[in-house]
């Protein structure tokens, strides 16, 4: 498969020189599927696991991504990025997906600022619809929604984050 094709590559040396640094980014399951393979895993030098944000993390998070988006107001309220940070884990593409979601939501609701509310109506969507499909629900389990006063929440991408509500 595609983990032998890279082991292989990293078998071109030039000038009793290896030929070419491979940098591998994944998911945890990634590490174990290298495991697999010692013929590989022998070939890398340096292993790294990123772990999750932290509250004032999420929070600089999330103001870099509407910033480098554009973004001039404050479009998340403080308890918005608590629900994203708290209902994402802490867990940066699980802050993008609700962040994204509650975007698009506000744009649609014209709504000026996006609140814990419009977080936790996302990530409780989310929740049923995999549900529904059978899915597993990732470690988000009832306790983590409806959380009354501690909020957290997630900013993805951004796409039209000037446009929010037109406000």
């Amino acid at each position: 498969g595609a983990l032998e094709t890279m082991r292989l590559l990293l078998n071109f040396e030039h000038a009793g020189q290896p030929a070419l640094t491979l940098l591998l980014i994944g998911q945890m399951s990634l590490i174990s599927a290298i495991g697999r393979l010692p013929s590989l895993e022998e070939r890398i030098g340096v292993k790294s696991l990123v772990r999750a944000f932290n509250a004032m993390e999420s929070a600089d998070y999330v103001r870099h991504r509407l910033e480098a988006a554009g973004a001039v107001r404050e479009i998340f309220t403080p308890d918005a990025i608590e629900a994203l940070h708290y209902l994402g884990r802490g867990i940066p593409r699980q802050i993008n997906r609700l962040g994204d979601l509650a975007l698009l939501v506000g744009f649609a609701d014209r709504l000026p600022r996006l609140t814990a509310e419009q977080i936790e109506a996302v990530s409780e969507e989310q929740r049923v619809a995999v549900v529904q499909v059978g899915g597993d629900v990732g470690g988000v389990d009832g306790a983590h929604l409806g959380v009354g006063h501690e909020h957290h929440h997630h900013v993805g991408r951004f796409h039209g984050c000037g446009d929010i509500g037109n406000a």
